[in-house]
């Protein structure tokens, strides 16, 4: 397992170069919000960015009313976020944490979004986190990614077929696919009943 602190080096390192790519929400988000996540929460909620580097889609939920706090441990993409979240005039209480090792609580968000990050300990403190009624929504890469040239390639960071699903068995599924497109993808948005 590679030293916690050269994926720190590496990430300050993208978020300073590669600013600019990193301010639109995967599309997922959209999508799924306004089918499953507005109907249910009209007014917003209290949500949990995990991981959540510079903020996309904090902001954008933020930006529809959300009380949304974002955890990532890189110090170069909290300064950047909230230098956006400024400009964009919307706020998010953005926290520097290793999530691996934070508390999530229990029965604290409405919704809880994950994108593009796995580490297997955490999945388990994810459910407990969200109130009866509230969401989860994670996508992140699957083991098809290895036959893409770009993107990563660790296989203990990519997703075996149907591991979300299996993930989470105390949530009601209202989405989930798995996609090969411009690389292989998995994305589920469950709530907790």
């Amino acid at each position: 397992m590679a030293d916690p602190n050269d994926w720190r080096a590496e990430w300050d390192r993208r978020y300073t170069d590669e600013k600019e790519r990193w301010r639109e929400p995967d599309l997922s988000l959209p999508t799924l919000y306004e089918e499953f996540l507005r109907p249910a929460f009209p007014n917003g909620g209290r949500a949990l960015d995990v991981a959540g580097g510079m903020g996309r889609h904090a902001m954008w939920l933020a930006e529809r009313g959300w009380d949304v706090t974002l955890w990532d441990f890189s110090t170069v993409a909290l300064e950047n976020m909230n230098q956006i979240a400024a400009e964009r005039n919307v706020a998010v209480n953005a926290v520097k944490a290793d999530v691996r090792s934070a508390d999530f609580g229990n029965g604290v968000y409405d919704l809880i979004v994950v994108f593009y990050f796995l580490e297997r300990e955490v999945l388990p403190k994810l459910v407990p986190a969200l109130r009866p009624g509230g969401f989860l929504l994670y996508k992140t890469y699957t083991l098809e990614q290895l036959d893409f040239e770009k993107g990563p390639k660790d296989e203990a960071y990519l997703l075996k077929p149907n591991e979300l699903l299996r993930s989470f068995p105390r949530l009601q599924v209202v989405h989930y696919k798995e996609l090969v497109t411009d690389g292989g993808r998995a994305e589920i948005l469950g709530r907790k009943v």
